[in-house]
């Protein structure tokens, strides 16, 4: 009898240890509840989209952002891979070819943050050129786990570089088409005729043409029209 109350007394202070540990681990999880939904509400007011994508290319979190530029806010099935999410591609990037640079492939080789430029996809359809910034996630062992990436629209900014770009390029090409004659010109003092780099005498008109993309049309002016008039009306008179 003794042994057994002693077994029964040892099953209710056992029990009783489990309860209280039942009941310290009811907390830790409400804890960790209020630490993970406190998480979610500061990410979820960060303006850019952010996820945590795993070597799988499998998306394991996203804030607020991320989910409407996917899949849109009415939208609850999140996507399940990031290729698919971001480029509508059946597979990863890097099986595409070296363009675009995948950033979980780049961090994977080097195991050092990544920053590239791809063109996304928004839910609505519309691309979007983004400045994506990949760092490493670890875990306890130090193994590489995934990747935190985060995006930013940089649509606008591109565009007006490109812009700029094409206005000195027009510049340029318009700078090229325009040719300055330079240096000393040797001309006829009588007939005006000009000696050109052959050492050949060309009109004028002639050698302006050549050195230059200017063309002539001929006319007269009201100086030589009063010449032509004063000759014609001597010739008359003879």
């Amino acid at each position: 009898m003794r042994d057994e109350n002693k077994t029964k007394k040892q099953l209710i202070e056992a029990l009783r240890l489990l309860r209280k540990e039942l009941a310290e681990l009811k907390g830790s999880t409400a804890e960790l509840e209020m630490a993970h939904l406190h998480f979610q509400s500061i990410i979820d007011n960060v303006l850019d989209p952010i996820t945590v994508v795993g070597i799988d290319c499998k998306i394991l979190f996203m804030n607020k952002a991320a989910h409407e530029f996917m899949m849109g806010l009415s939208c609850r099935i999140s996507p399940v891979y990031c290729h698919l999410a971001d480029h509508r591609l059946e597979f990863p990037c890097h099986t595409y070819g070296p363009e675009p640079l995948c950033p979980l492939k780049k961090v994977q080789e080097t195991g050092k943050p990544f920053v590239t430029e791809h063109k996304h996809r928004r839910s609505d359809g519309e691309q979007l050129i983004v400045e994506i910034m990949a760092s490493p996630l670890f875990d306890e062992d130090g193994s590489l786990i995934g990747i935190v990436k985060s995006s930013h629209d940089i649509t606008n900014r591109k565009l007006t570089d490109e812009e700029r770009l094409k206005l000195i390029s027009d510049l340029q090409d318009t700078l090229s088409r325009i040719i300055t004659l330079k240096g000393i010109v040797s001309m006829c003092a009588w007939c005006k005729k000009i000696r050109n780099e052959k050492g050949q005498w060309e009109s004028v008109d002639t050698y302006i043409e050549t050195h230059s993309e200017v063309k002539f049309t001929h006319g007269i002016c009201f100086d030589c029209m009063k010449k032509v008039d004063t000759e014609e009306e001597t010739k008359d008179e003879k």
